[in-house]
């Protein structure tokens, strides 16, 4: 139950971010090369997915009550979990979330406690109302500077190669905000939600010299058939669905942008870490 309350196997959807943040914004191509050592990559890694567990664990605290008619099963509303072991699971997760960013240092440190304060304000406040979803795009984005601001070098980072978070934003704002119909079904904010995300994909393609590559494909045709599918039927396990098919779809957005950094090798680790989490999703019968 503790890895279903930290929705374990999506921990790995960070991953994507923070290396994103590492070889894009800090640089591509041979020209400027990243420098960061393993430790600190691997202290990186660990930190922003302990800070999306610790994302999960609040977010059903603050929301036990309401799940009781929308998600019973989950360990808080069904009883398998009490509130005070979900506060433990939260704090151990803050704890090695905040600790892992010290080495990293002092910029790193203060973007995961920038992260920590907007994921509280967002699973306490802020998700009750639909502007909640600018918010949660905000947390992904903080998500990419932060694989930026552990380099040893934090340089200065251009428009251009500041677009990869200023998509990812977008992208998670526009799913969070999709998810918002879930209880009442509204067809226009799926419509404006797809809509909004398609309109993304020019931006994706052509952000560093018109580079297209395989990964975006999927996300594109996600996007295409689930605008379909939910504007067909505007219930709620349809508007669930595809807001787990876009964030299973995070996975290609940042492995292409690795690609387009000349990081194929990462491109294609971030690409494969989707099937583990689908599986373990399955396993674990772990709802988004």
């Amino acid at each position: 139950d503790i890895l279903r309350l930290i929705r374990f196997p999506f921990m790995t959807t960070t991953t994507g971010d923070v290396l994103v943040g590492v070889y894009c914004l800090g640089g591509w191509g041979t020209w400027l090369a990243p420098s960061i050592g393993e430790l600190h990559l691997l202290c990186l890694i660990l930190s922003s997915a302990s800070l999306y567990a610790f994302g999960m664990a609040t977010n059903d605290i603050f929301d036990r009550k309401r799940d009781r008619e929308i998600h019973p099963e989950r360990p808080l509303p069904s009883g398998r979990m009490s509130l005070g072991t979900a506060w433990a699971v939260a704090g151990i997760c803050l704890a090695a979330g905040l600790g892992l960013s010290i080495p990293l240092g002092r910029t790193a440190t203060l973007i995961a406690s920038g992260m920590v304060l907007a994921i509280l304000l967002y699973n306490g406040l802020l998700k009750r109302y639909p502007d909640g979803a600018f918010n949660m795009g905000a947390i992904r984005g903080l998500n990419v500077l932060y694989g930026w601001s552990a380099l040893e070098w934090a340089n200065d980072i251009s428009e251009v190669r500041a677009m990869p978070g200023a998509i990812v934003f977008g992208y998670i704002a526009l799913t969070t905000y999709l998810s918002t119909a879930e209880e009442e079904g509204r067809r226009r904010t799926v419509i404006v939600s797809l809509l909004g995300i398609l309109g993304l994909v020019p931006a994706t393609l052509f952000f560093h010299e018109g580079v297209a590559t395989p990964p975006i494909l999927p996300i594109l045709g996600i996007a295409l058939w689930r605008l379909g599918a939910t504007i067909a039927d505007a219930s709620t396990r349809s508007i669930g669905q595809t807001v787990r098919f876009l964030l299973m779809g995070l996975y290609f957005l940042d492995a292409h942008f690795l690609f387009v950094a000349g990081r194929d090798g990462a491109g294609l680790i971030v690409v494969g870490l989707l099937i583990p989490a689908i599986l373990l999703s399955r396993l674990l019968r772990v709802s988004s």
